[in-house]
């Protein structure tokens, strides 16, 4: 980036410092400081796109220009200086190139930018010894925003823009900036026609969770680790006549599945079945339609009889 001062007035006492920082090549949104030290002693301030005409007694100067990525200007960008620079009344020119001020890698962000259908954890990992400053509302950060201390959680659903800078010895990195949109909406399973099948006969009764899967249940058993991407059970223990599955509860460690004329399976992992023992009234008068699990029993009702009975698993 260059900061030209152009100086073309010739009648002049006075020298004219031209400021054109419309055309620079780092960033194009940064504040900047101009501090001159020679006979006439400013400190001006600008920003990207500013125009500015500075009349200064004739004579030499050193002349510095600081960039920031924030309005409070307090963590420097980059940096340029020259000195003994000879502003006379006639015409003269003079050339500031700044320099990005190195040492400080920016912060990365875990996982990066995208859309997630749920409550969304962030986590950021910077240099050693750097401390990481963030902002969610897309302003820039500085040292006055929000440390970084462990996971960012957003819990309501919209579009957030992550800011974030590292800082170390005074320094700052660039700014990383990801977008999140988190979205709470139901999501379609992916497959979860192609496992259960349509029509009255594939009805999904009852759906489970425990083991670090969802377990649903209807005319077949299909387990999913994220509720989207579903996989058959290859044996329910159901059989193939009569076998609607009509309840599902998860409690002490293990899957308890019910369903038409009294059958009843169970699986420690959700994928592996066996028959439940000791199940009772098995006949097709006396479905089991509905199971739950609390107070470490599992508790199940019959159709067409009024019969509930429980499983102490303690």
């Amino acid at each position: 980036m260059t900061a030209c001062f152009n100086n073309s007035i010739n009648d002049l006492e006075d020298g004219l410092l031209i400021m054109d920082f419309g055309q620079e090549s780092l960033l194009p949104n940064l504040f900047y400081t101009i501090d001159i030290l020679g006979p006439t002693t400013r400190t001006l301030e600008a920003k990207s796109g500013d125009y500015l005409r500075v009349n200064v007694a004739v004579g030499i100067y050193d002349i510095t220009i600081t960039a920031y990525q924030n309005l409070e200007r307090i963590i420097p960008y980059a940096q340029g200086t020259t000195t003994n620079a000879n502003v006379i009344a006639g015409v003269n020119n003079i050339t500031i190139n700044l320099n990005l001020i190195e040492g400080v890698a920016a912060p990365v962000a875990s996982p990066a930018s995208g859309s997630y259908p749920t409550t969304q954890k962030i986590y950021l990992t910077g240099p050693d010894g750097a401390v990481i400053y963030y902002t969610l509302d897309g302003s820039v950060p500085n040292n006055s925003s929000t440390q970084y201390t462990g996971e960012i959680v957003i819990e309501t659903p919209g579009v957030y823009t992550l800011k974030a800078i590292a800082v170390k010895e005074g320094l700052s990195s660039l700014v990383l900036e990801e977008t999140y949109t988190v979205d709470f909406r139901w999501i379609p399973s992916a497959n979860s026609r192609n496992i259960f099948g349509t029509g009255t006969a594939n009805i999904i009764w009852a759906i489970a969770y425990g083991d670090g899967k969802f377990v649903a249940a209807g005319g077949k058993l299909g387990y999913s680790t994220d509720g989207i991407n579903w996989t058959a059970v290859a044996d329910s223990k159901f059989g193939t006549s009569n076998n609607t599955i009509r309840g599902i509860a998860y409690g002490s460690e293990r899957f308890v599945a019910v369903g038409n004329v009294g059958k009843m399976a169970h699986s420690t992992d959700g994928v592996n079945w066996a028959v439940e023992p000791g199940s009772q009234f098995l006949n097709w008068w006396r479905s089991v339609h509905s199971i739950t699990f609390g107070n470490n029993r599992f508790v199940a009702g019959w159709a067409n009889s009024g019969r509930i009975a429980s499983l102490r698993t303690e």
